[in-house]
């Protein structure tokens, strides 16, 4: 039999946005380990987050990349406490987490993304629902550019 048969494929991973009202700084830091949730009504496509997919930390009230997450563990729901704000979940390990001035602005990398082919004034709606699934290029782009910018913390 072809060897090349017998391998296994191995999946890629898919590149998921997560839009937050802080940056990823406040609630972890690289490195660490917990959950990162959503909320109720986008729970069918937090079910669709696989393990070893990642999730590229949007602040909203900057528009920038703020980190990096890597999908440890697939889709569970806490519905155990009712004041939780966001019951769908998945576990993450903090890849990367920039501060405020070493975030990546959206419009700095936004003329090299595919899915910004919309008009400028439509941009935004890259971001939602969240999460929202992004082409594998544009993923690998912008996770590149956070780990570029922990690498080499330059405000931008």
């Amino acid at each position: 039999m072809n060897q090349s048969r017998k391998r296994k494929r191995l999946k890629k991973p898919s590149y998921w946005v997560g839009v937050d009202k802080k940056p990823l700084c406040k609630w972890f830091e690289s490195g660490e380990k917990g959950t990162w949730g959503f909320l109720t009504h986008n729970r069918g496509l937090v079910k669709k987050i696989k393990e070893a997919d990642y999730i590229l930390v949007f602040w909203k009230a900057h528009n920038a990349f703020t980190g990096l997450l890597k999908v440890t563990s697939p889709y569970v729901s806490d519905d155990t406490d009712k004041s939780l704000q966001f019951p769908c979940r998945v576990g993450v390990e903090c890849l990367v987490a920039l501060r405020r001035n070493t975030a990546i602005p959206f419009h700095s990398v936004s003329d090299k993304l595919r899915c910004c082919i919309r008009p400028k004034r439509e941009w935004g709606l890259n971001f939602r629902p969240s999460p929202n699934k992004w082409i594998a290029s544009d993923g690998r782009l912008v996770k590149n550019a956070i780990r570029r910018a922990d690498r080499n913390p330059l405000a931008q």
